[in-house]
């Protein structure tokens, strides 16, 4: 996973939802409960999740998680702690999240996953809500992977099927 500047993605999920975050109707970051995806085009919807961050102790917590991320990692989550989830990947998203409460602002990330002989390309981003000050912290999250029929495909060879609730 690299970190780079917004300038840097090309993924229409991520780009829609740093043109909200960037408008200048907030006036810095938006409020805690100023984030509606309905005002967001549908088809990114399955992209987006919204994350609460507790910082003593840390904890992350998932609020909402739209499909397309619950088929990333695996399973799919509503209203979960990370810690709770058993996700191979639990060490990396407590570190994204660590370093999402110190950033000065959204973090976007870029990185490549690979599934059997397939590296595929995906673009993220991490945006916070509400106050560096809050004790539980708010972020929309945003994962994209840019060749989606491919990634697909390639979750369907090694047998993906969701875990149920």
């Amino acid at each position: 996973m690299r970190f780079g500047p917004p300038t840097s993605m090309t993924s229409p999920a991520v780009l829609a939802v740093n043109d909200w975050y960037a408008s200048p109707d907030h006036g810095g970051w938006p409020a805690r409960d100023s984030f509606r995806p309905e005002n967001l085009p549908a088809a990114i919807l399955g992209h987006l999740g919204m994350v609460d961050v507790e910082t003593d102790p840390f904890r992350v917590f998932y609020r909402v998680v739209g499909g397309r991320l619950c088929e990333s990692i695996g399973r799919e989550v509503h209203m979960a702690y990370l810690d709770t989830l058993g996700l191979p990947q639990e060490a990396d998203l407590a570190a994204l999240y660590r370093r999402a409460l110190g950033a000065p602002g959204p973090l976007f990330l870029k990185g490549d996953q690979r599934i059997e002989d397939q590296t595929l390309r995906y673009e993220g981003a991490c945006f916070p809500l509400g106050v560096p000050e809050d004790p539980v912290r708010r972020f929309v999250i945003v994962e994209d992977y840019l060749d989606n029929r491919s990634w697909r495909e390639a979750l369907r060879r090694r047998h993906y099927r969701p875990e149920n609730d």
